[in-house]
């Protein structure tokens, strides 16, 4: 029945007066060795079977499918059973069929409310190497010889420590790999990070700044917004912009016009002064004059055509594209 073959010959149970195989192993696999394993314990023996695993067929990622359900759900599974006619499983007498009836019944109403979904298996650590395992297993038999006083405390402490390192390399090497074939080196490479740290996507995001605590996305990007903006308002001294050319309106902006070097200056000044290299930068410097005739014109280098944008004011934008060189 279901492929099942016996593989245990040997008797598991032996008395003065018997023996018996009361225990047994069957399996629908292979089996490449059995045997029994006497205990002092009891005088039921253990039962050990081998078989062959073919590592070629082992994959990176398995998966299975997983049903789960929400207390929602689990609510509606119970009014639909609260529902069921149960008369009839009950009026079948046959006592195959009645559980059949049951089965089906009661299997309908889960497929209807349970969501099923996709999960990984935990697959074997690649950067457990043959080594490591067999370093393991001498680290084991050091540990019994230590506390029987067979070995020095030095020689387990120092093969502890060699254990230790050759984990670190293999780790080191297998990452590196990881890496190296990944289709995106970058998510590679926080996805490693975030492991090893043990964090996750799902944690709460925290940043303090001028003793204030912002602990969520929106108000992260909000402090940064705020800092940088700030800061390119400080770009420039207040008596660069003439106060004949500032708005009076303060629901109004706008930009005083500055020529190529003052742009390269300012950018300078805020490059990290041991780069090097080619930066390249494209700037819109804009000259906003609301009291001027109602027109306004596009100038771009790259292309020879103006465009009149009617917006109630004469508008001049100045598209500039430079190399600066550090």
């Amino acid at each position: 029945m279901y492929n099942l073959n016996q593989t245990i010959y040997t008797p598991t149970r032996i008395t003065s007066t018997s023996e018996s195989i009361i225990d047994d192993i069957f399996s629908n696999v292979d089996v490449v060795d059995s045997r029994v394993i006497a205990s002092a314990l009891s005088d039921h023996h253990a039962q050990q079977l081998s078989i062959e695993i073919n590592e070629e067929q082992r994959i990176d990622e398995q998966k299975y499918e997983m049903e789960t359900f929400t207390p929602k759900e689990l609510t509606a599974i119970r009014e639909d059973l609260n529902q069921v006619d149960w008369t009839l499983v009950t009026s079948i007498c046959e006592v195959n069929d009645s559980y059949n009836k049951f089965s089906e019944i009661v299997t309908a109403i889960m497929e209807r409310h349970i969501r099923k979904r996709m999960v990984n298996i935990a697959t074997k650590k690649k950067w457990i190497t043959k080594k490591i395992k067999d370093m393991s297993t001498n680290k084991r038999q050091l540990y019994e010889a230590l506390i029987e006083n067979r070995v020095p405390k030095e020689i387990y402490i120092k093969f502890c420590a060699e254990l230790k390192q050759e984990i670190a390399n293999s780790k080191k090497a297998t990452y590196t790999k990881y890496i190296a074939t990944s289709q995106n080196p970058m998510k590679a490479t926080w996805k490693i990070v975030n492991h090893v740290q043990g964090k996750s996507q799902s944690e709460k995001l925290e940043l303090t700044a001028l003793e204030n605590k912002y602990d969520s996305v929106s108000n992260v990007a909000a402090a940064f917004n705020t800092y940088f903006a700030s800061n390119c308002k400080n770009l420039l001294p207040d008596n660069k912009f003439p106060q004949s050319q500032m708005e009076a309106n303060p629901n109004s902006f706008g930009f005083h016009l500055v020529d190529t070097t003052e742009i390269v200056d300012a950018i300078r000044s805020l490059k990290n002064t041991r780069a090097v290299g080619v930066d390249r930068y494209n700037a819109m410097i804009i000259l906003n004059e609301s009291s001027k005739s109602s027109m306004a014109k596009l100038v771009s280098p790259q292309a020879n055509t103006d465009k009149q944008i009617d917006d109630g004011m004469e508008t001049r934008i100045v598209i500039l594209d430079h190399f600066i060189y550090t």
